[in-house]
């Protein structure tokens, strides 16, 4: 607390923050007083006292956190113990203020929302942490490589002076595992009494749909170049080449912002391959491209015309603010979440489109 930069305020942090942020504008709050980065570590969400219900569902004071923070700001909150396989929705349970507080926080403006689980808080059970951010592109950081976050604390935190690791607890390789939540997560969501859309379409694979192997295909020519063609008829709701589509190129915002600033000799090439044969989105926050690494690379795309459709397109980014679904199937939803939308014939030309 000696240190220059440090602040140290002992009073009351909700009245703090509501008293200069709820009934202020976006454009009313100052840039010298919002924060970059807020950490709130209170009462669990399942504390049967008043003050907790306040803290995790008083609009004015959700509110004023978010307007108390810069425009790429991130919040962080611990939301209490994470949830058993057997336990039913938050909303049910001991938990619903966790739930609620979930649904403010994307009522007042929050653009992302993830939650992971940390086993060394030095309570019986693993413990939970909801990060939110402000802004859709800051979401990009939540998806960085380890050697990036290596790099990035490496570049931050001050060096011991025996040169142990200063983190006991925390490296690249666990924020990268932050990434995927605990199964129980979405487990939990997944039984709200109105079920989320991702619960059905990305909960991995379903053995009953159909699947057709890149064998029932071939490349001719088509009307522009080369297309996919079926060379047998292919139901309503099929899977196509899936095993080559569970194996497909995807590149981080950060590695396709390096790519597409460095066009020169063999990046040059590589970069058109995405953007020719490849779907480019900015579902990770800041643009990315997937592409297919087998057949389904050939296949022809029109935005009207077409019978099979590919999820992966700016849509995703409306899919849920929060959802530990997607953050789960991640890469399902990237690179092989593509279907059949009808019946196709043999012989018939197999044409990609966005699926509505």
């Amino acid at each position: 607390f000696d240190d220059e930069r440090v602040d140290a305020r002992f009073e009351d942090a909700m009245e703090y923050f509501k008293s200069r942020f709820a009934t202020k504008t976006l454009a009313a709050a100052s840039s010298d007083e919002r924060f970059d980065v807020i950490i709130m570590d209170a009462l669990d969400p399942n504390d049967e006292i008043e003050f907790a219900v306040e803290l995790y569902q008083s609009e004015s004071f959700i509110g004023s956190l978010y307007k108390g923070l810069t425009d790429s700001g991130i919040l962080a909150v611990q939301v209490g113990e994470t949830p058993d396989h057997c336990d039913p929705p938050d909303e049910a349970d001991q938990f619903a203020n966790r739930q609620v507080m979930l649904q403010k926080l994307q009522d007042v403006g929050f653009k992302s929302i993830h939650i992971y689980t940390e086993s060394h808080s030095g309570f019986i059970g693993a413990w939970s942490t909801l990060v939110a951010f402000k802004d859709y592109e800051t979401r990009a950081n939540w998806y960085r490589s380890t050697p990036e976050i290596d790099l990035a604390i490496r570049k931050r935190i001050l060096p011991t002076k025996s040169g142990a690791d200063p983190l006991r607890f925390f490296d690249g390789s666990t924020q990268f595992l932050y990434q995927v939540p605990a199964k129980p997560f979405e487990v939990s969501h997944c039984r709200s009494e109105e079920t989320p859309d991702a619960c059905r379409k990305y909960r991995g694979f379903n053995p009953g749909d159909a699947f057709v192997p890149a064998s029932d295909l071939e490349v001719e020519k088509s009307e522009k170049a080369k297309g996919v063609f079926a060379r047998k008829k292919v139901p309503n709701h099929a899977r196509i080449a899936l095993d080559e589509q569970v194996k497909g190129l995807i590149t981080r915002p950060s590695t396709w912002a390096i790519m597409k600033n460095f066009q020169q000799g063999s990046i040059s090439q590589l970069t058109n391959y995405f953007e020719a044969l490849g779907v480019c989105n900015v579902f990770l926050g800041q643009t990315h491209c997937c592409s297919s690494s087998g057949i389904i690379g050939f296949i022809s795309r029109n935005s009207k015309r077409y019978n099979f459709g590919d999820w992966t397109s700016t849509q995703k980014r409306k899919l849920s603010i929060y959802s530990p679904v997607v953050d789960r199937h991640l890469r399902q939803i990237l690179s092989a979440s593509k279907m059949t939308l009808r019946d196709i014939n043999a012989g018939e030309e197999i044409i990609l489109g966005n699926a509505q």
